[in-house]
């Protein structure tokens, strides 16, 4: 990402072929970053090593995809002809769910738009692929996150006896009354996209 870099980020599981080794600019990430800045330049064990300890300064990020971090650090290394022009579902799942960890959404808002169009084909589709509500929610599409939900909540099996459930009661009995009247399911406020990719003020939905 960056052959003058002074951090090597390791990401994906030790051992697996997936598992990448990222040469990034640290000032990069803690400028476009919270959660980096916390972590690379706070008290955590991540923070950049002194000089006189000659060691090489290297963070594992086991838990994350190589494939979404990539895009990501293209995008904020500026290398934006590396960005690819469409992405799958699961993809496009893993990219929103890896810069949502790392507070950079927003970083995804010049292609959010174009990723999000293509994606519809398959969002439209029934059953409904849950990772898609997801990402609409979080690109801010507000008609297809709440025609997604409502569809997850009325095709929602629940199948386990009540004395077996984990599930409170009332959720389990309110899910069985959207399911028998099907009547138009309205999302409260707390479940309202927060639109952090910052899309809700850009035309085009």
């Amino acid at each position: 990402m960056d052959t003058d870099g002074d951090l090597i980020l390791r990401v994906g599981s030790d051992g697996t072929a997936e598992m990448t080794d990222f040469k990034v600019c640290s000032a990069t990430l803690r400028r476009v970053s919270p959660v980096f800045k916390a972590m690379l330049f706070g008290t955590w064990i991540e923070s950049k090593p002194p000089r006189h300890s000659g060691r090489q300064w290297m963070v594992s990020l086991p838990e994350d995809d190589p494939s979404a971090m990539r895009v990501i650090l293209h995008i904020v290394h500026g290398h934006f002809d590396k960005v690819p022009a469409s992405s799958t579902s699961y993809a496009l799942s893993d990219l929103v769910v890896t810069a949502d960890k790392y507070d950079m959404l927003r970083c995804l808002r010049p292609w959010a738009a174009k990723w999000w169009k293509e994606a519809t084909h398959e969002f439209y589709r029934r059953p409904i692929n849950p990772l898609l509500v997801h990402v609409a929610r979080e690109f801010g599409d507000e008609s297809s996150y709440a025609s997604g939900l409502k569809d997850l909540i009325l095709r929602s099996c629940l199948t386990v006896k009540r004395s077996e459930s984990a599930i409170p009661e009332e959720v389990t009995e309110g899910t069985i009354f959207f399911r028998a009247n099907r009547e138009p399911l309205e999302i409260c406020a707390p479940l309202s996209p927060p639109w952090r990719c910052g899309l809700s003020d850009v035309g085009g939905w």
